[in-house]
């Protein structure tokens, strides 16, 4: 266990100075994230993928049932709810880039010793940190998994793979999608 690694969560609780926390990983803590949400001036959400690694390789694409359904109880409070995906590997979040999506969705993959620190900059604007990130793989549907072969690594093989030879269902988010260079409104929703 490394202890010394700052948590995204610690990271927010610096720059705000104040946090709201409810951790679950089961489906019995949705009615705590709900009203903890209805109680929030704003929601961000860390969800993702925990068990993958090597020798721990995922089956699917899809993210946890349980944290997806969580995640949709808390988007409709109506709280402006950021959420921040935390996994190795694509992963598939089809209900939640849908019609009731958060504010924001980040996919900030495994950060590393010191991403807590660097998402929660972006997160809130502080200045000096780049918020205009954009995808560094394309986000297929859940149904890539039954698709293509997940043992099949050819690129051009079937349906393709990767964002230059896939000829399947339109990507969830093409590689390269991000944030506009602009001010606008939904770009600035954490500043």
């Amino acid at each position: 266990v490394w202890d010394c690694i700052e948590t995204p969560l610690a990271a927010v609780a610096n720059i705000t100075g104040r946090e709201n926390v409810l951790t679950s990983t089961r489906q019995s803590g949705m009615a705590g994230a709900v009203a903890s949400a209805s109680m929030a001036d704003q929601v961000i959400l860390f969800l993702g993928e925990t068990d993958e690694g090597e020798g721990h390789d995922r089956k699917n694409t899809t993210i946890d049932e349980a944290q997806e359904a969580m995640a949709l109880a808390v988007i409709a409070t109506g709280k402006p709810t950021v959420v921040v995906l935390l996994h190795g590997g694509i992963l598939s979040v089809d209900r939640l880039a849908g019609s009731e999506k958060p504010n924001a969705l980040v996919h900030a993959w495994f950060p590393g010793i010191k991403g807590a620190e660097a998402m929660a900059k972006s997160l809130f604007g502080v200045p000096g940190w780049n918020r205009w990130g954009k995808m560094t793989a394309t986000m297929y549907s859940s149904s890539f998994s039954s698709l293509v072969p997940m043992l099949d690594m050819s690129f051009t093989a079937g349906l393709g793979r990767t964002y230059r030879y896939w000829q399947g269902p339109a990507p969830l988010f093409e590689f390269g999608h991000g944030l506009c260079e602009r001010s606008c409104p939904s770009c600035l929703l954490l500043r």
